[in-house]
């Protein structure tokens, strides 16, 4: 397909009239995704750009829905999350990290809702917050560690 502009807006490739193969998609003249195609349907790796061409995220793909790790990325190319998904839901941990590198937050996902515990980590990888979720409530208080006052409860 095209856009007004007469520049290419999706290019893929076909193979018996069924989408195979590489689809990129371009907005502008720049290219926003590339995606992998088996059978008319997402399967394999997506790629997805921001609009300066920086890439924001991988994502697996198995029978046109997210499955397997997406990988979010900021700006400056580095990794800010992983996220496990089992048939288009958050299944599995997601961890999130500082632009320094260091992990954030871990996560653990079951079917789209929080379930399990969710740590937070100071700069130095010391605990600095936990809550444990079940089936998506906070299921006891949250505890805030502190290296000086300890654990406190919210």
């Amino acid at each position: 397909s095209y856009e007004k502009s007469g520049e290419a807006s999706t290019r893929s490739a076909y193979g018996q009239g069924i989408r195979e193969g590489e689809s990129s998609v371009y907005r502008k003249g720049n290219i926003v995704a590339k995606i992998m195609y088996q059978q008319g349907k997402k399967n394999g790796l997506g790629h997805f750009y921001d609009t300066d061409g920086n890439l924001i995220n991988v994502i697996s793909f198995q029978n046109d829905q997210k499955h397997g790790e997406m990988k979010s990325f900021n700006e400056s190319g580095n990794l800010t999350r992983i996220q496990t998904f089992v048939q288009n839901k958050k299944h599995g941990p997601t961890i999130s990290f500082y632009p320094s590198g260091a992990v954030m937050q871990k996560t653990d996902y079951e079917n789209d809702q929080k379930h399990g515990p969710m740590v937070t980590y100071n700069l130095q990888g010391e605990e600095i917050q936990i809550a444990h979720y079940s089936r998506g409530k906070l299921v006891e208080p949250t505890a805030i560690i502190h290296p000086i006052l300890g654990v406190q409860y919210t």
